[in-house]
C-alpha cells in the first residue's frame, strides 16, 4: 500500500468484523517515508512531519577548520589588534596598512610532533609582553600549536619568541582542540573561544576575557 487512497472502501452490506480488519491492516501498512532534512515523529494522533533546516555556518572569530597538513584561524583581535600566524601573516590576510596581502601564507602548518598519544592537539593564541608588562610592538599575539594540557604564562626572556628580545613575558589562550582520525591531519575541532579577546598581564599572570 503506497498511498492513502489505496485503502480498500467498506461496503454496503459488509460485516462489521471483517471490514474493519481489512480497514485496519491497510492503515498499518500505510506508512510516512521521510526525505532528506525530514524528521517524522508518530504519535497516537497521527503523524507528526518536521523539516530540519541545513545548520548555519557561524563565522565567527577564532574559528578553526581545515584538514590534513594544515588549518586556518578567522580572523580574531586582543584588545582590537589583529592576531598574526607563526609566518609572521595576519589572519586576515592584510599588510600593515590594512591592504590585501597577495603573499600572505593564511594557514597554520600542523605538526604531527604536536598530537598527543590520544590523537589530540590544541591550537593556542600566545600573546608576549614585555619587561614593564606592555604588549610588545605588533605582532605580539600569535596564534600556535601546541600539545600541552595546560595553558599558563611566565617570564622567559625572548625563550618563547626569539624575533623580540624585549619579550619577557608570556600567556597562551586555548582556541580550539583537534582530534586525529588518521594518521596526519584532523578529522574533528572541538571549538573554545568564539568572541574576540581582550587581555591584561600581572606579573606571572595573563587574564584573558571577552
Amino acid at each position: 500500500m503506497s498511498h492513502l487512497l489505496d485503502i480498500p472502501p467498506v461496503r454496503a452490506g459488509e460485516k462489521i468484523l471483517p471490514a474493519y480488519n481489512t480497514l485496519a491492516k491497510a492503515v498499518r501498512e500505510w506508512r510516512w517515508f521521510k526525505g532528506d532534512g525530514i524528521r517524522l515523529m508518530d504519535t497516537p494522533m497521527g503523524a507528526i512531519i518536521m523539516r530540519e533546516p541545513e545548520p548555519a555556518v557561524w563565522n565567527h572569530p577564532w574559528r578553526v577548520s581545515g584538514g590534513e597538513g594544515s588549518c586556518t584561524v578567522a580572523p580574531g583581535t586582543v584588545d582590537g589588534v589583529v592576531a598574526w600566524y607563526e609566518s609572521g601573516d595576519r589572519l586576515d590576510g592584510l599588510d600593515d596598512k590594512g591592504a590585501p596581502n597577495p603573499s600572505a601564507y593564511k594557514r597554520l602548518p600542523l605538526d604531527e610532533s604536536k598530537f598527543t598519544d590520544e590523537g589530540c592537539s590544541w591550537i593556542v593564541l600566545s600573546v608576549y609582553a614585555d619587561k614593564d608588562l606592555n604588549p610588545i610592538n605588533a605582532p605580539f599575539a600569535f596564534v600556535t600549536q601546541t600539545k600541552k594540557r595546560t595553558w599558563g604564562g611566565g617570564y622567559s626572556s625572548a625563550q618563547k619568541y626569539p624575533p623580540d628580545k624585549n619579550v619577557a613575558w608570556w600567556g597562551d589562550f586555548p582556541l580550539a582542540m583537534l582530534r586525529r582520525t588518521g594518521k596526519s591531519g584532523f578529522g574533528k575541532t572541538f571549538q573554545l573561544a568564539h568572541f574576540n579577546i581582550r587581555c591584561r598581564v600581572r606579573p606571572g599572570k595573563f587574564w584573558f576575557f571577552v
